[in-house]
């Protein structure tokens, strides 16, 4: 049996998201499930400083608390929508955003290992009235059937049963996108 994931977990994986180059200083956001709840990072995070301390606990019954992710919303949408899911994970990938804005509602893969882990990646049009309502709405649909979701221009939304599996996907999109704008723009 799997030992259950911790905060010290989650701020591991997102720092490693910014070593990476999947964030910012201070973008992207991530969260894991725990019982009738969830441990997610907090509004304006810097991932070099993050303590597990520095996560807030949101009941997945409860609005969103001040300090939260502004992303609250989307991460408890897709635990509501998908049972299954541990972890959610959302990074600013230069080139999984680029892609998104040269590809209409999905981006496929070019690459064998891209093909393999998700052949398809749902990429998601929100309004500017209401981005936030859309995109968690939206976002936690399409992360019942794909493991990855883009917000046009925005972002990569990641989610699976554990940290590692999420994070996995998310970096190997990164890569496959990459791959897809060397190979389109060369």
């Amino acid at each position: 049996m799997t030992r259950p994931e911790t905060p010290a977990d989650l701020v591991r994986i997102y720092r490693r998201m910014r070593e990476y180059g999947l964030n910012d200083t201070h973008s992207g956001n991530a969260s894991i499930r725990v019982d009738a709840g969830i441990w997610i990072t907090p509004h304006g995070a810097w991932a070099e400083e993050l303590v597990a301390d520095d996560l807030v606990w949101v009941a997945l019954a409860d609005p969103k608390p001040d300090r939260a992710s502004w992303d609250t919303p989307l991460h408890v949408a897709t635990y509501q929508e998908n049972p299954e899911h541990g972890a959610v994970l959302h990074g600013h990938g230069l080139y999984g955003v680029a892609m998104s804005l040269e590809c209409g509602d999905c981006f496929e893969p070019v690459d064998f290992e891209g093909r393999l882990l998700f052949p398809r990646v749902a990429i998601i049009d929100v309004s500017v009235e209401h981005p936030f309502e859309d995109a968690a709405r939206l976002t936690a649909r399409a992360l019942r059937d794909l493991p990855l979701a883009i917000v046009r221009g925005h972002g990569i939304y990641s989610a699976a049963s554990t940290l590692e599996i999420a994070w996995r996907n998310l970096a190997s999109l990164e890569w496959s996108a990459h791959l897809a704008w060397l190979r389109q723009h060369r």
